[in-house]
């Protein structure tokens, strides 16, 4: 009866030990797996978000506008929309308050394209186009402050602009137009960009979220189990124990007799 009850509390104490450790994993996979439901929630909220800002902002009879096909670099935005202000939120093909039209500006044509101005890094380099907007943008280059724009318009030729990464917009015809007159736009096209990177990662967010809250299930279920065992072990020391001390009771019962 003693080894008996000795080999219970043996198997109850590492039973327990092991419970331990698997309470603190349990722990430990359910935060990291609310860590990840709650960035997958930020996540889905600010997509929803961003669409919903930039869907109120178009023409819902309309295609989607020409920015959305514009991936931009080195934070040109307020160049960009410096060089196309509104005209950025037309649709290609067809559109009822204006739109692009695609059916002028195939390679046959790229002869009578612009180029940049002299001294001054093409636009386009900063930014993948849809070729609708090859003509719109060949003439257009970045320069590095106002001043030097200013000093650069006066020998800008025909089809020519300079802008900077600041906004601000210098054309070959003479007209001006100031660094931030065209913030609306490039908030459009930041927006438009945190969109495309949100939708891009949220795939992986999901899944990470769904992997993280498997195995936190599973931890929860191996833990509970664990627990339901050690019960077990818990009721057969415990019996152990009555038998021992009824063992022990005989024993003195049959010495006194």
């Amino acid at each position: 009866a003693e080894l008996a009850l000795a080999k219970a509390i043996n198997r109850r104490e590492k039973a327990s030990g092991e419970t331990e450790t698997m309470i603190l994993k349990s722990q430990e996979l359910t935060a990291t797996a609310n860590t990840a439901e709650a960035e997958e929630r930020r996540m889905a909220s600010e997509i929803e978000a961003l669409s919903s800002l930039l869907i109120n902002q178009d023409d819902q009879e309309n295609s989607p506008a020409v920015s959305t096909m514009i991936t931009i670099r080195d934070g040109m935005e307020q160049a960009l929309a410096a060089a196309l202000s509104d005209s950025l939120t037309s649709p290609v093909g067809a559109g009822s308050d204006g739109f692009w039209r695609d059916d002028v500006n195939s390679d046959a044509k790229t002869a009578v394209m612009a180029t940049p101005p002299k001294d001054s890094v093409p636009l386009i380099s900063h930014m993948d186009i849809p070729p609708v907007l090859a003509r719109a943008l060949s003439g257009v280059g970045v320069v590095r402050d106002a001043a030097t724009a200013t000093k650069m318009q006066s020998d800008l030729t025909l089809g020519q602009m300079l802008t900077t990464a600041d906004g601000g917009l210098w054309r070959w015809d003479g007209y001006v137009k100031p660094a931030g007159s065209a913030a609306s736009a490039a908030q459009r096209l930041r927006h438009e960009a945190r969109l495309k990177e949100l939708t891009a990662q949220s795939e992986a967010v999901r899944k990470r979220a769904e992997e993280a809250m498997a195995k936190a299930k599973e931890a929860k279920t191996a833990l509970q189990q664990a627990e339901q065992f050690g019960r077990a072990l818990q009721e057969d020391e415990t019996l152990a124990q009555k038998t021992l001390l009824e063992a022990t009771r005989q024993f003195e019962q049959a010495q006194a007799a």
